[in-house]
């Protein structure tokens, strides 16, 4: 899906890429604290309201399906 958008930069201080914690989070039910995480990355380097309509499509896919996204149940 051409909305979900997975970064690879490497966090150091647990080795994991950021998508892999991403997708942690979201398996784990805290999808509604993704989202908002998601829409911030797209604001702070100033993206295009083109460039940044796949993060708004999928973060408003996560919150819009926050009570289904919960597989640690």
């Amino acid at each position: 899906m051409e909305s979900c958008i997975c970064l690879l930069f490497s966090d150091f201080n647990t080795g994991r890429s950021l998508g892999e914690q991403t997708l942690q989070l979201i398996l784990e039910g805290k999808s509604s604290s993704v989202a908002p995480g998601m829409r911030r990355s797209a604001t702070l380097p100033k993206l295009t309201p083109q460039e940044r309509k796949p993060v708004d499509t999928c973060a408003r896919y996560l919150l819009n399906n926050a009570k289904y996204l919960k597989y640690d149940d």
